[in-house]
């Protein structure tokens, strides 16, 4: 089967859908005599996306009109859109993948004039996609109630952690490396994002609680940095360390490498993230492949992915707290949560998801609905 995969996302900022299609190409090229591969984006196009057009303009530019083109001069059998677009027109069936509806679930997503006709567009032309493939069954039932797709056309492949994140064999001795970030004892880490619905401000008042009680002085690394100075949907988080008196407790690294990724993942005393909402919860995942207590919000897509391996609470700082103080005042139950966490994360792997995108290829490959025609309506 020629499948040809949109692969512009490896040219955004870290995130969940670059993860998932790093993923699929290593892993579908491990599938000799199954899938023959064929990648493209806007430079492959000839018109790479640079200061010439507004970023916005040349990326709807690419999702509504270029890809399909590109796709087409490949021969390929079938096109594989990695997020939430589709062209309006190409000569083969389409395959999207929808990580998550959260720009049409929250308005701080869709404020601009631009970013809702973009989300207005692509809601319509994703109607024509052959299959829909989502992580969760959290986003499942939102593709159907809020989009109007046909829960027939809806196959839920979820997604799984880097082989690199495993437990450390050796948690006794700090890396030179997190050490130079100012680690010098247990941490907590989180590494969710910056975003409003990451919930920050329940973490930070949560940890604040917590020091006043944890029988161990932590300290609390958040990585990452917010993709914008957007302040509503990437609201600063100083002011509320400074509000809360954490300035010698937290630590902002960041964006890190994948090695210092990695490290801080398999070092943490636990792993805490309050999301309002996920499409899928990766960086639980990770840190449960890492052998790592995890806390998460009991909403939306985490307590499918942590199942058992982790602790669900509500997203309020008091609950937070509760569950962060019932890891750090018993070792046997955190070692208990890194036994659980192993387990639950060994139930996901990239080659189930890899073999079950190729059964949604060979669905769609069957299927009656084209876009050749398609206009958005």
């Amino acid at each position: 089967m020629r499948v040809c995969l949109d692969t512009s996302s490896l040219s955004f900022p870290p995130s969940g859908i670059r993860t998932y299609v790093d993923a699929l190409i290593a892993e579908l090229g491990r599938m000799p005599g199954e899938i023959d591969l064929s990648a493209v984006t806007p430079d492959s196009y000839g018109l790479p996306m640079t200061s010439r057009v507004p970023p916005r303009l040349s990326r709807f530019w690419w999702d509504a009109w270029a890809v399909g083109r590109a796709a087409n001069r490949t021969g390929a059998d079938i096109l594989h859109v990695p997020q939430f677009s589709l062209p309006f027109r190409t000569t083969m069936p389409v395959v999207v993948t929808i990580h998550d509806l959260i720009p049409i679930t929250m308005a701080a997503y869709r404020r601009s004039t631009a970013m809702r006709a973009y989300l207005e567009v692509m809601r319509r032309t994703v109607q024509e996609a052959a299959v829909i493939i989502v992580p969760s069954g959290h986003v499942a039932s939102a593709a159907s109630a809020m989009l109007g797709i046909e829960r027939q056309r809806i196959r839920i492949i979820p997604m799984a952690a880097h082989g690199s994140l495993v437990p450390t064999t050796d948690r006794e001795s700090l890396p030179a490396g997190l050490k130079q970030l100012g680690i010098d004892g247990p941490y907590v880490f989180n590494i969710a994002g910056f975003d409003v619905r990451k919930n920050l401000a329940c973490l930070l008042e949560a940890f604040a609680q917590f020091r006043q009680e944890a029988e161990n002085p932590h300290k609390l690394v958040i990585a990452g940095a917010p993709h914008t100075g957007n302040h509503e949907i990437f609201p600063p988080v100083m002011p509320i360390v400074e509000r809360l008196g954490l300035s010698d407790y937290v630590i902002l690294p960041g964006l890190v490498s994948e090695s210092t990724k990695v490290a801080l993942y398999q070092y943490a005393a636990m792993y805490v993230t309050p999301s309002l909402e996920e499409g899928f919860g990766m960086t639980c995942l990770e840190a449960m492949s890492c052998g790592v207590p995890t806390i998460a919000a009991d909403r939306a897509s985490l307590p499918e992915v942590v199942g058992e391996g982790g602790l669900l609470v509500p997203p309020e700082p008091k609950s937070v707290a509760e569950a962060m103080l019932s890891i750090d005042q018993g070792m046997a139950f955190a070692d208990e949560l890194r036994v659980r966490g192993l387990v639950q994360a060994a139930k996901f792997s990239w080659s189930e998801t890899a073999k079950q995108t190729v059964g949604a290829y060979e669905v769609a490959t069957g299927s009656e609905r084209y876009c050749s025609a398609s206009q958005p309506r």
